[in-house]
């Protein structure tokens, strides 16, 4: 959802910028990029100088898919499982774990049985530790990735080399800082904006 957001705003910025100067953009989006976004308020408290949040501990999105989660893992630490209802995941997730007797069964079926997977996935993810499991699915289809803590999240990799988390050296300007400048700018006099600050309807400095 929120990579649809972007990509909205990417491409009316594009066309601006077509409509502009003819040329065309290229649209780089990423579905991490846009969810890291909405975690800066967290985000925040993982950087130097900052308090680190406690963990609010973990719990399943959807209680209809059995392998649709979070995992444990023996270490303590999660796995996310985001298989919806695709049959090439599920007998990929099945072989790598050696659960072949519910490889063959269809969507409906998991379904019905969906405390039963939900029970041993759970129990066979228990066994091995996180970077284990990681490893293990690295070169598979199987949609799986670790559930990081936001002190975590900020270190990544990926997200390091899509420029996400980055060093400012400035500060937000002061309320007013910038207002004479760009009232001049639009024309107005020094006395029309002396008359504007003293009414209090600007402030400026």
């Amino acid at each position: 959802m929120s990579s649809g957001l972007f990509a909205a705003f990417e491409i009316m910025s594009a066309l601006l910028e077509c409509e502009r100067t003819g040329q065309g953009s290229y649209i780089d989006l990423s579905m991490t990029d846009g969810v890291f976004t909405w975690t800066q308020m967290y985000s925040r408290m993982c950087l130097p100088g900052s308090l680190l949040e406690t963990p609010t501990g973990s719990t399943h999105i959807s209680r209809l898919l059995p392998h649709y989660g979070l995992f444990e893992a023996s270490d303590g630490g999660y796995i996310a499982l985001g298989i919806v209802d695709e049959d090439e995941f599920w007998k990929t997730l099945c072989s790598s774990l050696g659960l072949v007797e519910y490889t063959e069964l269809g969507f409906a079926a998991r379904i019905r049985m969906r405390d039963e997977i939900e029970d041993t996935l759970q129990r066979v993810f228990r066994q091995k530790t996180r970077a284990d499991w990681l490893a293990l699915f690295a070169h598979t289809s199987v949609p799986i990735t670790p559930v990081n803590s936001t002190e975590q999240a900020i270190q990544d990799p990926q997200l390091a080399f899509r420029r996400q988390v980055a060093k400012i050296p400035n500060t937000p300007p002061r309320l007013g800082q910038d207002t004479r400048q760009a009232l001049e700018t639009l024309g107005y006099r020094e006395d029309q904006i002396h008359m504007l600050t003293s009414a209090g309807v600007i402030q400026a400095s």
